[in-house]
This record gives structure tokens, sequence and C-alpha cells, in this order.
């Protein structure tokens, strides 16, 4: 009940963008391509004196050095070998990693790109997020598809670029599901987002028709409907849609053991998003908004989010004045809410607790090894590229244990959109990040980026921090 997409989604479809002209000259200066401040355009490179991390296993590989050739590796060894490689043949670059440990790059498999494209692209990719998934085909009004091709091409800079359909919605009809998923098959949409309860006839012919032709189906649970409907998606786009699965008067751990045992048994994944919900509980509380200067990388967030979220008209303060929340209190919890501020600490503690079920379910989903991949989901206040490295601190925070997170965070996302770089090992694709400290100690460690390896280019800090003060909205007092 406290989630307002509906909201968002009409506030970005009704919203006439309004940009100055210095703002404009700003992205047009931002806009500018990644690869002009490349080290060189060679794509056949050595990385030498590095820490290399296996993220299967979470340990170090005995090697120190990878051979990346037309953007894939061909060899892992120790860095003389490897250098001795290099030097008998001018075509390749050599890049020192001076002790730094050297990932994989990062996956954000829960994107919304509404803002200025390029801006959010290099955002993203400056943050060693080298593939992400836009969670809505319309969103900003875009050709997501056209953007994943023009930076597949070269003709664009930014991560590997997927996105899923337009919302399908309650209002879809039985009648139309074979045409639309066909057409976005062809058309090369990535999965079909269901994002709030389906009929049910129509609901079983989108499974059914979307298996036949090898199209994903991910979203929200079907919350009007038992549990093991919603496990026939291929991927929960949220573990937040388990607060609405299970009432709290079910959260014993029997039935709770019960609800893992037959998610795992389903197979279906899981994106858990645990920082976007995390947000919502801060929205609430006024006092929030006389510390904005605290907010992490809060210069990074956009003007149009940063004016509505730091404002009344933030769409979750809006929900303490509405008639809903008193009649949901009084008919659930059997408490009579008299004012704001007693509406306040009702929904700060209910959210307070909900998230802190959805931080158990995620250390038991772990513990059953059950499919977990990571994404930000990124509005308000939580800014591209930086989200994810909150979400995944907030997995720390959580109790997992660094080593998984990292392995969600690439081996998995990998494996769950079938692609070949989500580790360091011949024959993978070279989509490297080079990070200053161990993130098999400290999660925080993904934040520590000192150089990025993709497509053929290395970034190092001094290029990606100069870069990173360019997409700045704001300096902070």
């Amino acid at each position: 009940m406290y989630r307002t997409d509906y909201q968002f989604e009409w506030y970005y479809r009704t919203t006439n963008v309004r940009v100055c002209i210095f703002q404009l000259i700003k992205l047009f200066i931002i806009a500018l391509p990644i690869v002009g401040c490349k080290v060189n355009t060679i794509e056949n490179t050595a990385i030498l004196n590095v820490n290399i991390v296996d993220v299967v296993d979470g340990s170090i590989l005995p090697s120190d050095a990878v051979l990346i050739q037309d953007g894939i590796i061909i060899k892992i060894d120790e860095s003389e070998r490897i250098r001795e490689t290099a030097a008998s043949s001018k075509s390749y670059q050599v890049i020192d990693g001076d002790g730094g440990y050297l990932i994989p790059g990062l996956f954000d498999l829960h994107i919304h790109n509404r803002g200025a494209t390029d801006q959010v692209l290099q955002v993203y990719l400056l943050n060693g997020i080298t593939t992400v998934r836009n969670m809505n085909g319309s969103d900003g009004g875009k050709d997501h598809i056209s953007i994943g091709k023009q930076i597949a091409s070269g003709a664009r800079s930014g991560p590997r670029y997927y996105s899923s359909t337009p919302f399908v919605t309650g209002s879809f009809r039985e009648s139309d599901v074979e045409d639309f998923i066909k057409e976005s098959k062809e058309t090369g949409y990535h999965g079909l987002k269901i994002h709030d309860n389906i009929p049910v006839d129509t609901y079983n012919k989108i499974i059914e028709y979307s298996n036949s032709v090898g199209l994903p189906v991910y979203g929200h649970a079907q919350r009007d409907k038992d549990l093991a409907q919603s496990l026939r998606m291929l991927e929960i786009v949220h573990i937040e849609e388990f607060v609405y699965l299970i009432e709290q008067s079910e959260r014993t751990s029997d039935y709770l053991n019960q609800v893992i045992a037959d998610v795992k048994q389903s197979g279906v994944w899981i994106c858990p998003t645990l920082m976007i919900y995390a947000c919502h509980i801060d929205y609430y509380k006024k006092t929030f908004f006389d510390s904005l200067s605290s907010i992490p990388f809060i210069e990074f967030v956009d003007n149009q989010q940063y004016e509505l979220y730091t404002s009344e008209r933030n769409p979750y303060r809006q929900n303490l004045r509405r008639q809903a929340l008193y009649d949901y209190a009084r008919t659930n919890y059997g408490v009579e809410l008299e004012s704001e501020d007693q509406a306040v600490d009702f929904v700060v503690s209910e959210t307070s607790k909900n998230l802190e079920f959805m931080k158990e379910l995620l250390l038991q989903m772990i513990q059953e090894d059950i499919p977990l991949i990571t994404g930000s989901d990124s509005f308000g206040l939580l800014p591209h590229g930086f989200g994810l490295h909150l979400e995944l601190e907030l997995w720390q925070n959580a109790g997992v244990h660094p080593s998984l997170i990292l392995k969600s965070a690439t081996y998995n996302s990998a494996n769950y959109m079938k692609l070949d770089n989500g580790e360091i090992s011949v024959g993978k694709m070279a989509d490297l990040v080079l990070l200053k400290e161990n993130p098999l100690d400290d999660i925080k460690a993904t934040q520590s980026i000192s150089g990025i390896y993709f497509k053929g280019q290395f970034y190092d800090s001094t290029y990606i921090e100069s870069k990173l003060q360019t997409l700045k909205f704001r300096t902070l007092d």
C-alpha cells in the first residue's frame, strides 16, 4: 500500500521537460562520447600487477595479470610472462594495476532511464556498471531498443543496455496477449514487465505464450493470487513483494521456511532492490528534509527528481494526507490516526518492520542458494549508478557476506542475462573494474574505483573523477 509507482509513471508522462540554456549547454558537453579520453584505441591489452578476484568461489586467483584480445580474455598468468607476450607485439597497451583488485563489471538490472540519456549512461559506466536493464520500455518517452543498439554498435557510449517492455497492467486485455508478445519479441525487448495484478485468465495466457516464444516474464508479484502464481514468472523484481504476499500474522518460522522452499523449488530469480524501500522510510519524515546534504551522492540526483522529492509534493508525503492511509490503519491494525504526525509515526514504524523482514528473507534466500541478481531501481533521491553501490552496502548491513554479494552483482546477473561477462576467466568478455580495496573484505570497496576497462578502452581514476565532476547537478555547501 505504500508504493506509489503509478504516481511516478503519471508524473513522468505528464510533466513537460523545461531546461534552461545553461543546462542544455552542460548536457551537450557531458554527452560528448566517453571515447574521447581513452588511453588509446588499441583493443589488445595487458593488465599487470593485480589481485584477480574469482567471484565464483570468493577467492583471489594465484595469477596476477590478464591478456585481452579483441575484448576477450585470452590468457591469465603471471605479470612477467604476460608482459613478455605484450612486448613481443606493438599492438598491445600495457596497464599497471598497482596491486589493485580486478573484478568483472557490475550489473544493475533494475534501472529507469528517464533523465538526460547520455548523462544517465555515463554515470552508470563511471561507477563500474557495465550492464544495465531498463525496466519500463516507455520510460521518459525514449526508444530504449534504439539506445541499446546504438551502444552495441559503438555509435553511443554507455554500458551494455537492455530493456523490458512497457508496463503490463491490470487493464491489459487477454485478446491482445499474443500480438503484444510477438511484437515485443520482434522489437528486441529483453522481457515482459508485469507491473500490477492481472486478471487470472490474462495472466495465465501471458505466462504460457511467453514461455512458448522464449520471452522472459518478470515483474511485481500477483498480490491478489496465491504465491504459486507469482512463482511462475522468471523473476520477481522486488523482495518487497513478499511483504504483500505474506501477512504479518503468517510470518512464523515454519511458514517462512515453507515459502523459501517453494521459492527455491520454483527456480524463480529475485532482484531484491532493498535500498529504494529504505529510502521510502526517510521520505515520510519532516526532519529528513532538514539535512539533505547528508544524503549519499545527492549532488548526482537530477533537478527534476530533486525538486519533486525535496518538497511537500513528494508522493510519499502526499500519502500522509490521503484518507486511504487512515482507513488502512483502522481496518488492518485497529489504529485511529488523528493527525499527520501520528500518520508519520505509524508509517515509519510499519515500513521499518517490513524492511527488517525483507532483510531476514534476503539472508534466508542466500543461505538456501536461491538465485539473486542485483538492481537499484534508482529514482527519487537515490541516484543513478551510485544507487547500486548503496544497494550492495545494504545487503552487507543485512548480514550477507561480501563475496556472495559480489557474486550476485556479477556472475549470477551475467548468467541470468545469458552473457559471458560475469567472471574473469579465459574466453570471457573483458568488462573489468579495477578497485583500490578488496571487495571480499568489505563490499564498500566497489566504490574505490581506480580504473575501468570496457570495450577496448581503459579509463583511469583521473579521468573518472574529472568526468564525474561534470555530471553533478549541484555542489554541496
